[in-house]
């Protein structure tokens, strides 16, 4: 067996990391990593960290642990990831690496070094805890272990029994599966002992002040005791010390206080310790500016030991309390001006004793209260709560500082002040406070949190109707450091503009000591909200100045522009991560996430280049470049909530308007290159553009297709991931409805997909004043004497689809002339201007996109009497290919009146119909893919519509009429009375400056089942260029 050996990380070991990782799923509760050499270099070179360790066998990364500081605690190292290859465990190398990182930190000069993990973690709790981690037992149920060796080994005092004691070796703890200490009088106690030949070295921390208080060695022990853990403050308290001599010559020892900034604690004592002493104190607790929460060091009472001129520091630490707690909480979430509302004010009584308190809260114009004052009587401990009634002027972040009266039991009067907290969020209010927790900005419907405790800097945007957005702090490089998760502004602004309210929070950087940089956040009344980055000056070096800026999501259904084409990643994939989306997939400077009811929209400067990360998306700020420039202002990054409904209108304002494209899923069926018309052979794919691992079992079922047994997704050599197939027999219909049934590693999905067998001809039939298209199946008709211009029948299998009034026109409902058929006409024109105007019906064959090549029939119509619209022609194509139900239908505009507009046109489907009797349905396709279906009444109504899809039948027909277009039909109606029933929408140009131009197409489709509008992308691509 080859040596392993302990090396630190160098970029060629890239490679072998990433197959670690990817081979590390086991021993990670089947994690998948889907890591790769790219990510492996870009992540470690990018981040700032102590040591990197890796345990190599022959070129084989088999072991990995990252020493990084520790972001929760100045002081502290920190062990931010350690794995092994699932193969090896239980040969040593995890404890080989542990023990590393220990060492190193000791080394280093650290105090402490600290991991996470999770509970169940069987096999590295144990490991962890031999090597003197203790698991904190903590309210927020995290599993944070806590290691004091590096402080005790590099203690002067305890030097010399190190040459004893083998910190590893001879320590003896319980490995249990579950956290560690014992309580005492509210402390918890973290117990170490050495063990060797009779001898034994005890110590012992205390969770609170993660300090000393109980020492006991061969030759002396040192004890200290405070009676209560947790005490309120504005109080004087005991300590008592008990100290032990075992050796048989007296011992020097001198006890000196030492300052923590809320504790007064005044104390020297000097002795000559024969045997045993007692000695006695009291130190005062001064007043808390907030709460501390579990994850802060606490006030201590401290005391540096000198034994003999060897120091030692021992420190209790003291959850120092309010004598009362406040805390608001409201019913309601968004706020009306001068109605009356209820808020609740929680009370907790902290004393042991039964407590008199008279709190009183200070005026506020923009708050009325029923009642501002208070007296109350809580018991020992008691919590209870104040019903208070009151209304607003405006929105606010409601921050009252009370001013507290309390008298307990038996003791004497104290005043103290506290506050509380709560936002009233109202539409058109404005907010900003800069407290001792975090910074919070309210503008109407948005609200900004920026974390000054746990996670410094840590920025949560808050809508009223959508989900989070968040920004963690950034990092200034490179390589990058976090020090802004430890550090805060050495300065905040918040400023109010007439339209916006926006926080400055400044820093100065330590570990690139001269970089002196602003990050601004800035909350618009209309929503907007901008993130961006000052600089007030950088180092004095030849070395680029760099920050990387990170945001990410609630939601990771996310629509972006790879390759040239929008894809969106459906609801139906879960589990993605920012770490999944393709390195090059936001080359384009805007992203879409759609939420459940509701939209966030992000447009950034074009050469700020965003791409993902494990955790998040980021950005990189050159900020030397950015002086270089003059500007000392990045450029923002921009959030719209619930503004875009679309992709297509994100792209549109980020890089001016772009025609539409059909937006593709990232788990994509695709057949014949794109091509929706096919023959035999045709090639079928479906691929993934995500990087998931792994990608699983895929199957086709075709009636084109001889045999189909499974495939699993593999990356080709250039990085691709796809499954194909080729059809190779004629389907039984003229179309065939591919699905590919998806078995990924936690879901079945499916994709499906729609195409055609085109085969036979288009005929072209002249018969008397009709021109007649006829694909095989479908039959189109024109009247070359028609006074207005359109189609006159459809017939599917020589079924009439249509109600034709030609050649009168006759007065029918409320329509005089009532045009019937299927006309396309200008949207200012009416029936009774296109009866006055020339008409040139005639045979068309036109090529799309694809060179597909369709024939049918076209209407051209010359206005000349209209005097609005003289001199516009425009132009009616009816397409058809062989033998396929599918007709396209689009307008052109030949010649306009000389102006820059984007031509609209009326398009008007009218549906066969007898009069007086229920004669076929409509249907419509609502969001959650159901189908609704709406009845022939003898009641006149109508739908106005916004649906992705429509469909109809006939009373003569089973089969189903469906119309699609790239774009929802977001307007018109649906008409129906006694007498039509009629399908008007418009269809658009795009902004023309020259001519002809066209609308997008739409789509009429035959079938005997109902199809959804994402199973029609491949023919929803089709488009005919000019």
């Amino acid at each position: 067996m080859s040596p392993i050996t302990i090396v630190e990380y160098h970029p060629s070991y890239a490679k072998a990391i990433a197959e670690m990782w990817n081979n590390s799923s086991e021993g990670w509760n089947g994690r998948v990593f889907n890591s790769t050499e790219e990510k492996v270099l870009q992540q470690e070179s990018g981040t700032k960290y102590l040591n990197l360790y890796l345990a190599v066998e022959n070129e084989k990364v088999i072991g990995y642990a990252k020493l990084t500081r520790y972001v929760e605690e100045k002081g502290v190292a920190y062990i931010e990831m350690l794995s092994v290859l699932p193969s090896y465990h239980g040969k040593g190398i995890g404890k080989e690496l542990v023990q590393k990182c220990v060492l190193r930190a000791t080394e280093l000069g650290y105090e402490r070094i600290d991991l996470f993990t999770w509970s169940a973690n069987l096999k590295a709790v144990p490991l962890y805890k031999k090597c003197g981690f203790f698991w904190e037992r903590m309210e927020t149920q995290v599993t944070h272990l806590l290691n004091f060796l590096p402080g005790l080994l590099n203690n002067e005092l305890l030097k010399s029994y190190w040459n004893y004691f083998h910190w590893y070796n001879d320590l003896k703890r319980e490995l249990n599966i579950e956290p560690d200490g014992r309580t005492d009088n509210g402390f918890d106690f973290y117990d170490y002992l050495w063990e060797k030949d009779g001898k034994r070295l005890e110590v012992t921390f205390e969770r609170f002040g993660r300090g000393i208080v109980f020492m006991k060695t061969p030759d002396f022990s040192i004890k200290v005791d405070i009676p209560n853990a947790k005490p309120v403050f504005g109080l004087t308290y005991p300590v008592h010390y008990t100290l032990e001599n075992y050796q048989e010559r007296p011992i020097t020892i001198s006890l000196q206080s030492e300052n923590d900034p809320l504790v007064e604690y005044n104390y020297q004592q000097n002795i000559v310790l024969a045997e045993k002493a007692e000695l006695d104190a009291t130190f005062y607790l001064k007043p808390l500016e907030r709460q501390l929460t579990e994850w802060e060091k606490c006030p201590s009472v401290n005391t540096r030991i000198c034994i003999e001129g060897k120091d030692i520091t021992f420190r209790t630490g003291i959850k120092v309390q309010f004598p009362l707690t406040v805390e608001l909480r409201t019913r309601d979430s968004v706020f009306l001006p001068e109605h009356n509302y209820k808020m609740f004010l929680n009370v907790h009584n902290h004393f042991p004793v039964t407590c008199f308190y008279h709190l009183e809260f200070p005026a506020d114009e923009r708050l009325q209260l029923s009642q501002s004052k208070f007296d109350l009587v809580l018991n020992a401990n008691q919590k209870s709560f104040l019903e208070l009634d009151f209304s607003l002027n405006k929105g606010l972040i409601y921050n009252p500082h009370f001013q507290i009266t309390a008298k307990p039991e038996s003791g004497k009067e104290m005043q103290f002040t506290t506050s509380c907290y709560s936002c009233f969020q109202m539409l058109g209010a404005k907010d900003g406070i800069d407290s001792p927790d975090f910074i919070q900005l309210l503008n109407g419907n948005n609200i900004l949190y920026i974390s000054k405790i746990g996670e410094h800097n840590f920025a949560t945007l808050v809508n009223i109707s959508t989900d989070d957005l968040y920004f963690p702090a950034p990092e200034p490089g490179k390589p990058y450091s976090s020090e802004l998760k430890r550090e805060l502004p050495y300065e905040t602004v918040i400023e109010k503009t007439e339209d916006a309210i926006q926080a400055i929070l400044k820093f100065r950087s330590t570990d690139f000591p001269g970089l002196d940089y602003g990050i601004v956040y800035r909350l618009y009344d209309s929503s907007l909200v901008e993130y961006f980055v000052t600089v007030y000056a950088l180092p004095e070096t030849e070395a680029e100045s760099w920050l990387k800026i990170r945001f990410y999501p609630s939601q990771y259904n996310i629509g972006f522009s790879y390759k040239g084409k929008l894809y969106q990643v459906g609801n139906d994939l879960p589990d993605i991560y920012e770490s999944n989306f393709p390195q090059d997939g936001f080359a384009e400077n805007w992203m879409f996430v759609q939420g459940v009811n509701y939209t966030q929209s992000l447009i950034w400067h074009p050469n700020l280049t965003i791409k993902p990360e494990r955790y998040y998306f980021y950005g990189e700020i050159n900020l030397s470049e950015l002086v270089k420039s003059g500007k000392n202002t990045s450029a923002p990054i921009r959030l719209y909530q619930n503004v875009f409904l679309t992709p297509w209108q994100v792209r549109d304002l980020a890089l001016g308007r772009k025609v539409s494209e059909v937006i593709y899923p990232t788990l994509n069926l695709i057949a014949n290159q794109g091509n929706p018309f096919f023959t035999i052979p045709c090639p079928v794919e479906i691929s993934q553009i995500l990087d998931i691992e792994p990608m699983g079992v895929y199957t086709l079922f075709s009636s084109c297709l001889k045999d189909s047994p499974p495939q699993e997704m593999q990356k080709n050599e250039i990085g691709e991931r796809k499954c194909s197939w080729e059809l190779n027999k004629k389907p039984h219909k003229p179309w065939e409805l591919l699905t590919c049934k998806s078995e990924l590693y936690n879901t079945v999905i499916e994709r499906k997909q729609l195409i055609f067998f085109s085969e036979g001809e288009v005929k072209n039939q002249e018969k008397d004043k009709l021109l007649i298209a006829d694909n095989g199946c479908l039959q189109i008709t024109a009247a070359k004497d028609a006074q207005i211009s359109g189609i006159i029948s459809l017939k599917y299998e020589g079924i009439e689809w249509l109600e034709n009034s030609y050649p009168d026109y006759a007065p029918r409902s409320t329509f005089n002339p009532f045009t019937g058929g299927i006309i396309i006409k200008p949207y200012a024109v009416d029936a009774n201007v296109l009866k006055s105007e020339n008409h040139q019906a005639d045979f068309i064959a036109l090529k799309d996109n694809y060179g597909n090549c369709w024939q049918g029939l076209t209407i051209t119509t010359t206005i000349d009497k209209f005097e609005p619209l003289k001199g516009y022609i425009y132009r009616q194509y009816y397409l058809l290919r062989p033998g396929v139900p599918v007709l396209a239908i689009f307008a052109e505009v030949v010649a306009s009146t000389g102006t820059v507009r984007y031509h609209t046109f009326n398009f008007y489907f009218h549906r066969k119909h007898q009069q007086g009797e229920k004669d076929g349905l409509f249907y419509i396709h609502h969001e959650d893919n159901s189908w609704q279906k709406i009845y022939q009444t003898k009641v006149m109504y109508d739908i106005s519509l916004d649906y992705k899809t429509i469909a109809m039948q006939v009373a003569d027909s089973n089969y189903f009429l469906q119309l699609f277009k790239l774009r929802r039909f977001s307007t018109g109606w649906v008409y129906m009375d006694p007498f039509i029933a009629m399908l008007r929408t418009y269809i658009y140009t795009e902004l023309a400056t020259i001519m002809p131009t066209r609308t997008e197409p739409i789509f009429i489709v035959m079938s005997d089942e109902l199809y959804r509008k994402e199973w029609l992308n491949q023919l929803l691509d089709i488009s005919f260029p000019v």
